[in-house]
């Protein structure tokens, strides 16, 4: 008899919900957020990086597809239609005529190849989509940012930073080098696709880490102000570990919100306050119907 009862006992106090199910369970669900504060266990830091996992996906497919094209643009692009470079005692040569032209398929200048020296330098830095510039002395190439990074980054980036963005990199050979360079057959020598499938791969990895860090770091100051709260709003204690589990359950609204704003490059006046108003929200309706589900124990 004792062993059914503690098996019932057992079963009561089983999670009812799964951490996939309550990221959307999150967003209207009474019983999870019950569910969440007294059968779920610790500070439930799996469901804090699944959800930030799965509230950033429409920003890392964004910025996949966008560093991509960057990539294909500024770099692989140009040098696929740059012709073969000869360089005999640190002097470039090539065997069209000068000043060669390299366009995209938009019919804009990605590149210039002029061994004769007739075109300034300074003249022709001035083209946007210009990413390679060959003379007869150096090799010339610049990063090209599509505007959302220069949207989005505008506020982590430093201004001596975003002057050199837009810079080419010279370089040149010593006299004594001697031999032919074709970018076609470098970029198929390098495996370029592996390489930026891993950059890829790794960078989104490292956003997410750095997301799911600060995000679990200040759920802890959160949890405190959700147990003062609890307590000075609602009239009632809730454990700390509860709290941090409620406080991660009911941002996840907020910021699927916050990183879709981001992916979607939207940006309005007040969204600031539009997050912590819905964050406040949210807490809010969990901790109502946590006080709501005791008093219905107590009464029964």
């Amino acid at each position: 008899m004792a062993t059914r009862v503690r098996q019932a006992l057992d079963l009561l106090d089983k999670p009812q919900y799964s951490i996939w199910q309550m990221v959307l369970m999150s967003f209207y669900s009474a019983r999870g957020y019950i569910d969440v504060a007294k059968n779920w266990k610790g500070f439930s830091f799996r469901y804090v990086t699944f959800m930030i996992t799965c509230v950033m996906l429409p920003l890392i497919l964004r910025l996949m597809i966008l560093f991509n094209a960057n990539i294909n643009q500024g770099i692989i692009q140009p040098l696929m239609e740059l012709p073969p470079l000869y360089y005999h005692h640190g002097q470039f040569s090539i065997e069209q005529p000068v000043p060669y032209y390299m366009y995209n398929n938009k019919f804009e200048l990605i590149g210039i190849v002029d061994t004769s020296q007739q075109l300034l330098f300074t003249d022709i830095v001035s083209y946007p989509k210009l990413a390679i510039v060959v003379d007869k002395n150096s090799f010339s190439m610049r990063p090209l940012m599509h505007p959302y990074f220069n949207h989005v980054s505008q506020e982590f980036v430093s201004d001596e930073f975003k002057k050199k963005a837009g810079e080419f990199f010279r370089s040149t050979l010593p006299p004594t080098d001697q031999g032919a360079f074709n970018g076609a057959d470098f970029l198929k020598k390098i495996h370029v696709h592996w390489i930026i499938f891993a950059i890829l791969c790794t960078f989104s990895f490292f956003i997410v880490g750095i997301a799911v860090t600060t995000c679990m770091s200040m759920l802890f100051v959160f949890a405190s102000m959700g147990r003062l709260f609890a307590w000075y709003v609602f009239r009632f204690r809730i454990s700390y570990k509860a709290s941090y589990r409620l406080c991660a359950v009911s941002s996840t609204p907020m910021l699927a919100l916050y990183f879709s704003t981001l992916a979607f490059d939207v940006n309005l006046l007040g969204f600031g306050l539009a997050y912590m108003a819905v964050y406040a929200v949210y807490l809010s309706y969990a901790l109502i119907v946590i006080k709501s589900s005791s008093q219905v124990m107590v009464r029964v």
